[in-house]
């Protein structure tokens, strides 16, 4: 019986990481998108350059922060990746080619998605 209770409680604790692994993932991955969102709009509108570099730095700091913690259950390449095309494309902004920097956001964007499409419990990920 206790190594019935054993298991089950091993189970239930992977569960519950695994449900706030993916919550975490969900949240860091919307914020840059909508961090990235907002620096399209601002290239769109012609906005100062000085507003859009902090927001790329302010994405920067954000993305190192919450990368300590997501790289436990994230390839780290993936990871890698992201702060790579975020460092181009804050360099973009600086030098003003913002149609390269529209690239960058679309980079970024489709390997956010791919790593929390990665992460969900879903058969494709499965098999």
């Amino acid at each position: 019986m206790k190594r019935l209770i054993t298991i089950i409680t091993i189970v239930c604790m992977i569960l519950i990481l695994s449900i706030l692994g993916i919550m975490q993932i969900s949240r860091v991955t919307e914020a840059t998108a909508n961090k990235l969102d907002t620096v399209n709009e601002y290239i769109d509108a012609d906005k100062d350059l000085d507003t859009i570099t902090k927001i790329c730095d302010n994405m920067i700091d954000e993305w190192d922060k919450h990368s300590t913690y997501i790289s436990m259950y994230i390839a780290h390449d993936d990871i890698d990746y992201v702060e790579k095309e975020l460092i181009v494309l804050k360099r973009y902004c600086v030098l003003s080619d913002y149609d390269k920097a529209k690239v960058a956001i679309d980079e970024i964007k489709f390997r956010l998605d791919h790593i929390y499409q990665s992460e969900l419990p879903t058969l494709k990920n499965v098999f």
